[in-house]
């Protein structure tokens, strides 16, 4: 069941003046994408450009529906890999204690983004475009590994 939050720029549809950062910021993934292809990383790159495929598809005109449905499902595998990196690919401390930093901000601005919503604020745009980068980021540092 889907809970619609109340204000101008938090409930769905969203109008294209508030969906247009979150459209243009969705584009930092395939960037990641290009980049983890260009270094032999397949299913990093693979999974960066299903996510800026969902995504770019979602915010070009979002709403409540499969497409909304389709993107998050592909997030929420993404909080998968991020624990298995942590658990059973990374090596190091230092790797593992950064990738949680990461993952940590993406939850810690989620739940600000919410909670803006929560007030009726649109400056929970902000929030979800920095999410974006911070995503992007956590591919990049799959490269380093």
């Amino acid at each position: 069941m889907e809970i619609k939050m109340i204000g101008e720029g938090c409930s769905l549809p969203l109008p294209y003046k508030y969906s247009k950062y979150l459209f243009c910021s969705s584009f930092l993934m395939s960037v990641t994408a290009l980049v983890t292809l260009y270094y032999d990383e397949g299913y990093t790159s693979l999974y960066y450009f299903l996510l800026f495929l969902t995504s770019i598809n979602f915010w070009r005109r979002p709403e409540y529906g499969f497409r909304r449905q389709l993107d998050q499902l592909l997030v929420y595998s993404g909080c998968l890999y991020v624990l298995y990196n942590v658990f059973l690919v990374l090596k190091t401390e230092f790797q593992r204690v950064t990738f949680i930093s990461l993952f940590a901000c993406v939850l810690i601005f989620d739940i600000i983004e919410l909670l803006l919503c929560y007030f009726n604020s649109t400056k929970w745009i902000i929030f979800h475009m920095a999410i974006h980068l911070y995503v992007s980021l956590m591919g990049f540092y799959v490269l380093i590994l």
